[in-house]
């Protein structure tokens, strides 16, 4: 069964073909041409809609494969409700290898044509697309020339909210990439850094940590990247080692795992990583785009900040967070903290509460100057909020801190966005099964 895009990647048939021509057989085929992945064309088994090809690829019924003798594989793209009915045509016709897509999956497809249909008015200026890694239930939202990377991640399941409340700018004379960089800084894509051969070893400057918990599932090999090294986070609540690093030693909230998430191994990296130039941090399956020679050109172009593509929300930062992570006394408590604590943040913070940019899910790589400046605002506040709630006998373990981390770490790059040399690369999120 197909649960993901990362099973179509590793499906590596010779012969393959679509049953359907609907909308899931469109998202499938969009995800294949765009990931060079070839199949010979489309089964169905009632032609009344249908035409003889497609985009140039033939649509066959089963019983004329059939009489080839083709032992092609095939994916069932369809909705569950079809699928028995479809199985069942293609194993009379003896087609034995048969892929079918799980519910979830299928659903995902199904949502994703429906956006692209309500996006179609956009068409001239804009274009969505799902690379093969994309946090699932994401598009990217990236312009229709060629020679601009500006690109943006947004969620399927708002983007009602998203084509009615920036309608405007979606059509208007002013760009996404406009507004985006008035607000905050020029998007440099890491891949089109400036870079000259070189021989520098790019461990000796960065410390990059891929951060890991006790209950995710098994990492195949390879799967780490090359400029990563796995810390375990919560390891003072966990029941067993499953990283070298850990991060329950030296300076540490480790025992505050299950309200901080990853943010507790960012804290270690904080209180006890090395002294290289950069400190990074990213998930177990969810890292950045960077090869050897990006990671050498962010080191000679002097990058302060390298982050995954940022996200857009409508109607706002604050609305989303509340209606899907937080609680309002949350949202109270972190204003109330910035207030009493670092004050100079308070504008930025209700300025982004209302904007629709945002850096999501806690991967970066920064100077390790700018990271400890950073770690020391956003710790500041969320450990006045935890204690706050610790105090009041109030149990959360619901990883709310982990969500807070996003906003105050966006708060204080925007803050210090024109002060920083930012670039941005794709955030490759896996799924392990």
């Amino acid at each position: 069964m197909i649960s993901c895009y990362d099973d179509l990647l590793s499906l590596h048939e010779k012969k393959l073909y679509l049953y359907g021509t609907g909308n899931v057989a469109g998202e499938l085929r969009l995800f294949l041409e765009e990931n060079s992945i070839d199949f010979e064309g489309y089964i169905v088994s009632k032609f009344e809609n249908s035409s003889a090809e497609i985009g140039g690829k033939p649509v066959k019924s089963p019983a004329e494969l059939k009489k080839q003798g083709n032992g092609a594989a095939v994916i069932a793209a369809c909705i569950p409700r079809f699928r028995k009915e479809i199985v069942n045509s293609l194993l009379d016709a003896d087609f034995l290898r048969v892929f079918t897509l799980s519910d979830a999956f299928a659903g995902r497809l199904k949502a994703q044509a429906e956006c692209r249909k309500l996006f179609g008015k956009y068409s001239s200026r804009y274009r969505l697309c799902v690379p093969a890694h994309l946090e699932t239930g994401q598009f990217m939202i990236r312009g229709n020339d060629p020679a601009d990377s500006f690109r943006l991640r947004t969620e399927t399941s708002r983007f009602r909210e998203l084509i009615r409340d920036a309608d405007g700018l979606l059509s208007g004379s002013t760009s996404l990439r406009q507004e985006f960089e008035s607000i905050w800084s020029k998007f440099t894509d890491v891949k089109s850094l400036p870079r000259s051969p070189s021989t520098t070893r790019t461990d000796d400057f960065f410390n990059i940590y891929s951060i890991r918990c006790h209950v995710d599932k098994p990492i195949p090999d390879g799967a780490v990247p090359f400029y990563a090294q796995e810390l375990q986070a919560g390891a003072a609540i966990a029941p067993a080692r499953i990283c070298s690093l850990t991060d329950d030693t030296g300076e540490n909230i480790s025992e505050r795992n299950r309200d901080f998430s990853e943010a507790s191994a960012i804290y270690w990296a904080w209180k006890n990583g090395s002294g290289k130039l950069y400190t990074g941090c990213m998930h177990y399956r969810r890292h950045l785009d960077l090869s050897e020679s990006d990671l050498a050109a962010v080191l000679e172009n002097d990058i302060d900040l390298v982050n995954t593509i940022p996200c857009i929300l409508y109607p706002g930062i604050r609305q989303f967070f509340l209606q899907n992570f937080l609680y309002t006394r949350d949202w109270l408590l972190m204003t109330e903290g910035i207030e009493s604590l670092h004050p100079e943040y308070l504008h930025t913070a209700a300025f982004l509460s209302e904007g629709h940019y945002y850096l999501a899910n806690n991967i970066m790589i920064m100077k390790s100057e700018w990271f400890r400046r950073m770690c020391s605002f956003v710790f500041d506040i969320l450990l006045y909020i935890d204690d706050y709630y610790k105090a009041h006998g109030f149990v959360r373990q619901d990883r709310y801190a982990g969500y807070i981390f996003e906003v105050l770490y966006s708060v204080f790059v925007l803050h210090h966005a024109k002060e920083m040399k930012m670039a941005f690369t794709d955030m490759n999120a896996r799924v392990f099964c």
